[in-house]
């Protein structure tokens, strides 16, 4: 008798779920009467007061900011409302597709604000000059974007580039390449690595 009580406690223990924090509950994934087998979310839960805005920074960016540096936030659905906050955390290495750092931007507590609120970021960059050339330099090989280099011995070498926006003729170079870099500005179709070329002026 004494080990059915016992069983019959730890099961009515086991029956009582306790949230580990104060906070609101945001999602229901179970409903009453259904069986849950062990690790199965019942609810998500959102601790209250504590919010953050989570963005991507291109890496060319990356050393602009550092944590715990302030940061002015505008949340247009709270009468664009102004909120400084500051750097929280930094992810240590960027997503290899996109070339971006995931950062967290920790928010004052304040009850106005909102899960899932969109937020405008202010991030000072700095000022950077744009790099432009000839759009008819740019060859695709494939899914594969580049230019041919000039080397000291008039020697044509294919580098791997990104591009940005158009401008008229030029377009934007974003990645892969310094400014007074001399490149071939209109390769013919059969230009290979490592073909000799000639200045034409």
């Amino acid at each position: 008798a004494e080990a059915v009580v016992a069983a019959a406690l730890i099961g009515k223990k086991d029956a009582s779920v306790r949230a580990p924090y104060d906070g609101k509950v945001t999602a229901k994934m179970v409903d009453e009467g259904d069986l849950a087998a062990p690790g199965t979310p019942f609810f998500a839960l959102e601790k209250e007061g504590v919010y953050c805005v989570a963005l991507v920074l291109p890496e060319k960016h990356i050393q602009s900011i550092r944590l715990k540096q302030k940061i002015k936030i505008k949340i247009p659905s709270i009468q664009n409302r102004s909120f400084e906050g500051f750097v929280g955390r930094i992810d240590p290495s960027a997503d290899p597709k996109s070339r971006t750092f995931r950062i967290r931007v920790a928010l004052p507590e304040d009850k106005d604000i909102r899960s899932g609120m969109f937020a405008r970021v202010e991030i000072p960059v700095g000022e950077a000059g744009m790099l432009l050339i000839s759009s008819t330099a740019v060859v695709h090989e494939g899914q594969l974007t580049g230019i041919y280099l000039v080397d000291s011995h008039q020697l044509a070498h294919f580098r791997l580039i990104r591009i940005g926006r158009a401008f008229g003729d030029n377009v934007e170079v974003v990645s892969g390449l310094k400014d007074g870099t001399r490149y071939v500005v209109d390769p013919p179709p059969d230009l290979m690595d490592g073909v000799k070329v000639e200045d034409v002026s």
